[in-house]
């Protein structure tokens, strides 16, 4: 996020940011000229850590992970039960995209916490799928390395072309079939 110790979001960067733009009073009024009214300004010291692990979207990130065990539990036993938690899981996986952009509570690690849920989710109904069909193994299988090479590779080449951004800001000039993907906002 920032360069600085301690800024771990964008929350503090900005606020980090904003006190260091304001300028010193002086006899009371600011370099502006309008009055100071004595309130005092926040220091570096006095930046509030925030516990990126308890952010909204991180918190609903770990239900995801809990509804996704228990979907798996229920996988062999109750085809229902496990369809239901598992569509759950996918709408809270929107939904957790829009609480990080509502709160402005986009972080490294719930980037991470979203992509890795995704991948063993994926990964761990394709096995279910490949135990339950033998005679479909081999595409169910093929299908998990396509997730998790394609992804790998995609997220590599944006950090080593692109930088600190997101790998899902793909223009369209880049490649059509990522952008149709990355903007697609239909389904899970």
């Amino acid at each position: 996020m920032a360069d600085s110790p301690g800024v771990r979001t964008r929350r503090q960067a900005a606020a980090q940011a904003a006190n260091q733009e304001v300028e010193k009073p002086m006899n009371g009024h600011a370099a502006n000229g309008s009055a100071t009214r004595g309130l005092p300004l926040p220091s570096k010291s006095t930046l509030k850590s925030e516990n990126v692990f308890l952010f909204w979207p991180n918190i609903i990130g770990y239900s995801r992970i809990i509804l996704a065990i228990a979907s798996l539990y229920y996988m062999p036993l109750h085809p229902r039960t496990c369809s239901l938690l598992y569509s759950i899981s996918c709408l809270l996986d929107a939904l957790d995209g829009v609480a990080a952009r509502y709160f402005s509570q986009s972080t490294q690690f719930g980037a991470v916490l979203d992509m890795v849920t995704d991948r063993c989710t994926t990964a761990c109904l394709l096995v279910f799928l490949s135990s339950a069909w033998p005679r479909w193994a081999l595409l169910f299988q093929g299908l998990i390395s396509l997730d998790l090479a394609s992804h790998y590779m995609h997220m590599y080449a944006t950090l080593t072309m692109g930088g600190g951004g997101s790998h899902k800001k793909v223009e369209a000039g880049r490649s059509w079939v990522l952008n149709v993907y990355y903007t697609n906002k239909v389904g899970c």
